[in-house]
């Protein structure tokens, strides 16, 4: 409440409460001002709470001339909606008090200073001034000591030295000035690595000042640096988007029976021990419980099995297990593709019969791993009429097996110790054919998700960073299936 807008307020007996506002005078009993606010004018309310008269108080003031009833809060409304409840003015009128009472006991230290400068004058002592003062003013007299600490600034000479105190010099100026500002950027334009101790010893300033800066005033935050497969290059970027572009362009023209035709399949290593991350082994326990402990184990680097997993939107079309001794070679991955076709042809035969272009009705999608894109496999594929959905290369945020499935296959055998292959052969089958089919539905309609996002980003890996996209078929963002096990998906065998 501005000083200019509210001049005086009185209490009488027969006046009541008078708000003086510009020669407006106003009381109402409708509207209060929220908590939040009182201490945006609550220094308003000091003032003229002290040019308040006391003949009467200002809470009886309100309750003689204006009744309240029981339960309705009275309120005095300011123009510009400012209004003070009972509960404030009584509030301020106690701080008033207090207030008083603090200038009272200053005003009485300044007359016993002045009157101890008196009686230096006539050569008394500490203990004597004390004594002629503890006559006078009893309880409220100054110390001991701080009687000696007065006599000895007069007794020294210091007889121009007022009585009063001093005005401070307040709080101390902020170091957040502007040339330290430019300092601490300067650094971080040298080094975006700094921490804050090197910016502490290099500036000169304080720790807190250096947090202040680069918090408020610069609005930094530190950001560790995420992994990617590649640093890419301009033209890998322009590639990457120019085929998520595609993709979206064959979208938009199948609409749900493109993304229903993909079927897409990738290879990854399983280990018979693989450790549970800190996160995944963390525990509900009670407060002041002891802190869990597990053994620092390693992934068992020479049990282990590499899968490679075929899917639609239906399920797993294609488990299988390569065996020891053996690697995921061009030749190997076409015997892999000739018993995909196999399983397609028995279990998918919606997938199986040929298109208007020649075409076996599904799309292969597939990352371009060495095997997946040596001649004789890329051959396989066009002797064999499947049509292939292209992906660019060191894209895993776009494949489904890399972003979405695998990641959570591990993650469910993680902290398991398997004792042999078979068993973590059947563990793994076992879990991929009891998942819902809506999660590989989810796991394909999220690609076009990802393809915007990629668009979006220019071409650069787009996971962690938050974008806008243009929006997607309303089918993408649900899916109309139950949780149940895929009954219909089984493999052939490793």
């Amino acid at each position: 409440m501005p000083s200019t807008c509210l001049a005086t307020l009185r209490c009488a007996h027969t006046v009541g409460l008078v708000c003086r506002y510009e020669g407006c005078t106003k009381i109402d009993r409708s509207s209060q001002i929220p908590r939040s606010c009182l201490l945006k004018f609550f220094s308003g309310v000091r003032c003229f709470i002290l040019q308040m008269l006391v003949n009467v108080s200002p809470l009886n003031a309100i309750m003689k001339c204006n009744p309240v009833r029981s339960g309705e809060p009275f309120c005095m409304t300011i123009p510009h909606g400012l209004s003070i409840s009972l509960g404030v003015l009584s509030f301020a009128e106690s701080h008033w008090h207090q207030a008083q009472h603090k200038f009272t006991i200053m005003q009485c230290r300044i007359e016993q200073r002045s009157m101890i400068k008196f009686m230096v004058a006539q050569d008394k002592s500490p203990i004597q001034c004390w004594r002629d003062l503890q006559a006078v003013y009893g309880n409220w007299m100054l110390g001991k000591t701080c009687v000696r600490h007065w006599h000895k600034i007069f007794r020294s000479g210091n007889q121009d030295t007022p009585t009063a105190d001093q005005k401070h010099p307040g709080r101390a100026r902020s170091t957040c000035t502007d040339a330290n500002i430019t300092l601490i950027r300067d650094l971080l334009e040298d080094d975006r690595r700094k921490t804050v101790r090197e910016l502490v010893v290099e500036s000169g300033l304080s720790q807190g000042t250096v947090h202040r800066i680069l918090q408020k005033e610069l609005q930094f935050s530190r950001i560790c640096a995420k992994f990617v497969p590649r640093l890419l290059t301009p033209a890998q970027m322009t590639h990457r988007a120019d085929l998520a572009a595609n993709n979206l362009a064959l979208l938009e023209d199948g609409g749900r029976d493109f993304m229903e035709k993909i079927v897409s399949g990738d290879e990854t290593w399983l280990y018979c021990f693989d450790p549970q991350t800190k996160q995944r082994s963390s525990q509900w326990l009670p407060k002041g419980s002891k802190r869990p402990q597990k053994a620092l184990r390693c992934k068992t680097a020479t049990k282990k099995v590499m899968l490679t997993l075929f899917f639609d939107t239906e399920g797993p079309i294609l488990i299988n297990f390569l065996e020891q001794g053996e690697t995921v070679d061009k030749e190997e991955y076409c015997r892999v593709l000739a018993r995909l076709r196999e399983n397609i042809c028995l279990k998918r035969p919606d997938k199986w019969r040929m298109n208007a272009e020649g075409y076996q009705n599904f799309l292969l999608h597939q990352d371009n791993a060495t095997p997946h894109t040596a001649t004789i496999s890329l051959a396989a594929v066009g002797e064999n009429h499947m049509e292939m959905l292209t992906h660019p290369a060191y894209s895993p945020d776009m494949a489904p097996c890399d972003f979405s499935v695998f990641p959570t296959l591990k993650d469910e055998l993680k902290g398991h110790a398997f004792r042999d292959i078979d068993e973590l052969k059947t563990e793994a089958r076992r879990v991929l054919l009891h998942w819902p089919r809506d999660f590989f539905r989810r796991a394909i309609f999220d690609m076009p998700k990802r393809w915007a996002k990629c668009v979006s980003a220019g071409g650069d890996y787009f996971e962690g960073r938050g974008m806008d996209i243009p929006p997607l078929p309303e089918f993408l963002d649900h899916s109309e299936d139950d949780w149940s096990p895929s009954e219909d998906s089984d493999s052939d065998g490793d």
